[in-house]
Order: C-alpha cells, then sequence, then structure tokens
C-alpha cells in the first residue's frame, strides 16, 4: 500500500514540476522537471555551438585522439561561459533557467558571486566529465544527488547554491 502511495507522490511531483497545475512559489526550491528542462535548454544550446567549433578541428587531426574529450570540453565550457556569464552575474540565471523561470542562489538565498558559479558550480565539474571512464561517473553522479530530499546536486554542494523558483 505505501509503494503506490509513494508512486502516487512521485507521479505528482512530475506532473507538478513541468508547472501543469500548479504555481511555482518565488524562492522555493525547484521542481526537478524544471530543473532537467533548464539544464537540458543549455545543453542542446552549448551542445550544438561547440560541435560547429570542435569537429572541424578535430576532423582535420590537429589534436591527438586522447585530448579530444579535453579540447570539446575547454570549448564548450568556453561557450557556456561567453553565453550565461552576463546572466549569471546579473540575475543568477542561464539562458535554461531564465526560460525555465528559475535562479540559483546561496544556501541562505543572498546572491551568488559570479566568479564562485563559473568556477565551483561549473568548472570543476566541466573540466572532470572530460577525464575518460571516471568523468562519465562523476557527471553521472553529481546531477543524480538532485534526487534527495535536499534537491542538491553535487555541483550545488561544491558552490554552497540551489536552484529556486523566480
Amino acid at each position: 500500500m505505501s509503494t503506490s502511495k509513494e508512486s502516487e507522490n512521485w507521479a505528482a511531483q512530475m506532473y507538478n514540476s513541468a508547472g501543469a497545475g500548479t504555481t511555482a512559489v518565488s524562492g522555493e526550491k525547484a521542481a526537478l522537471g524544471n530543473r532537467f528542462l533548464a539544464g537540458l535548454i543549455d545543453g542542446i544550446i552549448v551542445g550544438f555551438a561547440s560541435s560547429i567549433i570542435a569537429v572541424p578541428i578535430v576532423l582535420t587531426g590537429m589534436v591527438p585522439w586522447f585530448l579530444v574529450p579535453l579540447v570539446y570540453a575547454v570549448i564548450a565550457f568556453g561557450l557556456f561561459t561567453a553565453a550565461n556569464y552576463g546572466l549569471l552575474a546579473k540575475e543568477g540565471q542561464t539562458i535554461g533557467k531564465k526560460i525555465m523561470n528559475l535562479r540559483i542562489v546561496k544556501q541562505d538565498g543572498s546572491r551568488p558571486d559570479v566568479k564562485d558559479l563559473v568556477t565551483k558550480r561549473y568548472a570543476i565539474f566541466w573540466l572532470v566529465s572530460a577525464v575518460p571512464w571516471i568523468g562519465g561517473l562523476v557527471s553521472l553522479v553529481n546531477v543524480c544527488l538532485v534526487l534527495r530530499e535536499s534537491r542538491l546536486a553535487g555541483h550545488d554542494e561544491v558552490a554552497q547554491t540551489k536552484v529556486v523558483n523566480v
């Protein structure tokens, strides 16, 4: 009986996370579905733009095969930072978070320093993700941590931030 109740709660949370049937409360922790969609939007934008730059570099053979993940990660991080730095500094948002009406704040609810966001929240995990085998595992664990009750991913813990509704 408790299993079906847990399933109903999970289904309700996923339904509500997309904003259907509820109104998000400003300052409240962001729903999982909204965080996922914001990350997906950012990933699509950065992935597409990075591929336009990285693929020709890789195909020319300018980069040894074992450095390709690192080169791609550096290009992607550079583009991500260039595209989002102003929004992060001003609003604590990326393009995806702006579209999804989310904001990154410090654990106490105050505005985070943009340099801390870029280094602690993004750069560390972006570069680690480029390490073969280990990077993928670390990235998976990083994002799966958001499934905890606290809804804090690994990068939230490191940067002492959280994602809230605008």
